[in-house]
């Protein structure tokens, strides 16, 4: 056999498809790899929706309990409590007898009876029991006016005193209700505050996360395409090795031909 026969021998169809089956492999190695790439972009995407759903969960669950905080509440009952009382003191200051003043009355009239007793035992007369009878009575007018002059200061002493110490619990407790009112306005403030860098957190944490989550999803997508790029060129470089060893056959089965005839054969 010549040169040319053998030559021929190893070009023929069946040969040129098996240099073309590596290529094959080749091709069918990267579907393997493309396959793989989408099973994990897909597990990549749902641990991503997993993590995103269990941080979205533990920051409303905080962010619930942070709310459910109490603040603190003023209580100013006491006050409210002491000013009341004074205001009842005040209704009730100076109504009545004043203490002592029964007392004092009936001393008074103790002394009328005893000084008209004691006339009836020296008077000689009817006229001597008159005269000592108007002046134990103007002695007792005269003592009842001082004891009810005595008694009117004192009333309106006591409702002085009552008035005073109302006007003091109604300061009191205004006092008490402002600073009252300011502590509880700086716990829910420091609430407020609390729950505002929470939000902050989870808004920063959220964007992280989502960025996270976003690169992987990029990356695993990437490599599906790049994968999908690896068998498309593989079949392209194989059709075209097909092509090209077919083209090159023709060509030598032509100059084949042309040696048989120049030899005689055909």
């Amino acid at each position: 056999m010549g040169l040319f026969d053998t030559l021929m021998s190893k070009a023929s169809p069946i040969g040129m498809l098996a240099g073309a089956a590596g290529g094959i492999m080749n091709v069918i190695g990267a579907i393997g790899q493309k396959n793989e790439a989408e099973n994990q972009m897909y597990a990549i995407e749902a641990q991503g929706k997993k993590q995103r759903g269990a941080f979205d969960t533990g920051y409303a669950d905080l962010l619930s309990k942070a709310g459910a905080l109490k603040t603190y509440q003023g209580d100013i009952s006491r006050y409210t409590k002491a000013e009341q009382y004074a205001q009842n003191n005040l209704r009730t200051a100076g109504s009545g007898q004043v203490a002592g003043e029964g007392i004092m009355r009936e001393q008074a009239r103790q002394t009328t009876a005893n000084t008209l007793a004691a006339a009836k035992r020296g008077a000689t007369s009817s006229s001597d029991l008159l005269t000592a009878a108007l002046m134990g009575q103007n002695q007792e007018g005269a003592q009842m006016q001082n004891i009810d002059v005595m008694a009117q200061q004192t009333r309106q002493s006591m409702q002085q005193q009552a008035q005073q110490n109302y006007l003091a619990t109604l300061g009191q407790t205004a006092g008490a209700a402002a600073q009252q009112a300011g502590m509880q306005f700086e716990s829910e403030n420091a609430k407020q505050q609390q729950l505002l860098g929470l939000e902050q957190e989870r808004f920063k944490g959220g964007m992280q996360l989502d960025q996270s989550i976003f690169n992987q999803n990029m990356e695993a997508a990437a490599n599906v395409q790049k994968a999908k790029s690896a068998i498309w060129g593989g079949i392209g470089n194989t059709l075209g090795a097909v092509g090209s060893s077919l083209t090159n056959y023709a060509s030598m089965t032509k100059g084949y031909e042309n040696y048989l005839k120049a030899r005689g054969t055909v």
